[in-house]
């Protein structure tokens, strides 16, 4: 008697971006930890397509918490990003908690960050860190500003230097520090995403606008219900018809 079995497997795809990410994050001298509940042999093997280095399999919901607990605990701050529903609780506990947001709502509305892409993590961490070094920069040029001009509008400067500040002067010197500051946040509309999570251009092979196929389509309609009153006609009439249907497909 012969005996046959057949066996199922199914995978879930790993992002194409991810291993870019990962290995910004480590450019960045970010360390990288996967916490996967999947067997130890599933997240290794996902591991080295993606090039994490720290990997933790088979773990519970309460376990990721008890991993980010850890790591903050050893004075790291933890960034966790996740869709699933067994990642809430540790997405609570991270100190950013990011979901994906074609991830689970549960996920979502647990994290105070939603991404629509991964690569968009790099995003978000560029942001912030120009964000932070816009706000020290003006607060040291405030510092200074207000150090230098403070003694100059109380006159102090008036007896050794003989400087004397005007109150028109003051006044335009104040406007000009708060024109300052407002400038420097400003400059973050110049901010540009890392290349890893720029949109892809468009292909050239991409299909035509749909406004673009409908326009061609009503001129071909157009052109096909004119009368035609000579050979030339016909033939005009028929070569934009087939423009329109290569065009369309």
């Amino acid at each position: 008697r012969m005996e046959c079995g057949l066996g199922i497997a199914v995978e879930d795809p790993v992002l194409a971006e991810a291993s870019a990410v990962v290995s910004e994050l480590y450019k960045a001298g970010m360390e990288v930890v996967m916490l996967s509940g999947d067997s130890q042999r599933t997240a290794d093997a996902v591991a080295a397509t993606v090039g994490v280095k720290d990997v933790r399999a088979r773990l519970a919901p309460a376990d990721k918490v008890q991993a980010i607990k850890a790591l903050q605990q050893a004075g790291a701050r933890v960034a966790m990003v996740g869709d699933g529903v067994n990642d809430a609780a540790a997405l609570a506990q991270a100190d950013v908690g990011m979901a994906i947001g074609a991830g689970s709502g549960v996920a979502v509305s647990t994290a105070p960050v939603v991404l629509s892409r991964l690569a968009h993590l790099l995003t978000a961490s560029s942001l912030a860190k120009a964000a932070l070094l816009r706000v020290r920069l003006s607060l040291l040029w405030a510092g200074l500003y207000n150090l230098l001009s403070l003694p100059l509008a109380a006159g102090v400067l008036a007896g050794p230097l003989g400087l004397v500040a005007s109150p028109c002067a003051c006044a335009s010197l104040m406007s000009a520090s708060s024109l300052l500051v407002v400038l420097s946040a400003l400059s973050l509309s110049l901010f540009r995403p890392p290349l890893v999570a720029r949109p892809a251009p468009p292909s050239a092979s991409a299909p035509p606008p749909a406004s673009a196929s409908a326009a061609m389509d009503h001129d071909a309609l157009a052109k096909a219900a004119a009368p035609q009153r000579s050979g030339a006609g016909a033939e005009d009439a028929g070569s934009g018809s087939g423009s329109a249907a290569s065009f369309k497909s």
